[in-house]
């Protein structure tokens, strides 16, 4: 369980942490260049970056829940180890487990407009050079 959950729980929760705090180093840094510019300009930034900071938070919180939600039934299934378990739960058990490394992607793009424009654009993309190889 320790290998097979914990670690990897810690090593996102970690990752996510250090993702944020290097995002806001960044918006610190952009804050220092900028501190020349106008006191409006100033207030509209800090409200940007709050956005996005709050953003990024409900984002990477959301992965972590969704994480700890997929693990769930495995690590109950594993600490009370009953002796017959019906084959379907075991594949509903593994399905579950599967599905949440797909779960980050749905996520990132229903949660951040960034992702979503740059999945647009891949869709995009993908169709034209689709299009193009169907035609004689």
């Amino acid at each position: 369980m320790v290998i097979g959950i914990f670690a990897p729980m810690s090593l996102t929760c970690y990752f996510y942490v250090a993702l944020f705090r290097n995002v806001k180093m960044h918006d610190h840094k952009i804050k220092k260049l900028r501190r020349e510019s106008t006191q409006a300009t100033v207030t509209t930034n800090k409200k940007k970056v709050q956005k996005r900071e709050k953003t990024l938070i409900k984002t990477l919180v959301t992965s972590c829940v969704v994480f700890v939600i997929s693990w769930s039934p495995y690590m109950g299934y594993i600490i009370f180890t009953p002796r017959d378990v019906d084959p379907l739960l075991k594949r509903v058990v593994a399905r579950l487990i599967l599905s949440n490394s797909a779960m980050n992607f749905i996520i990132y793009g229903l949660m951040s407009k960034g992702y979503r424009n740059g999945y647009k654009e891949l869709l995009i993309y993908i169709w034209k050079k689709l299009k193009l190889s169907s035609e004689p």
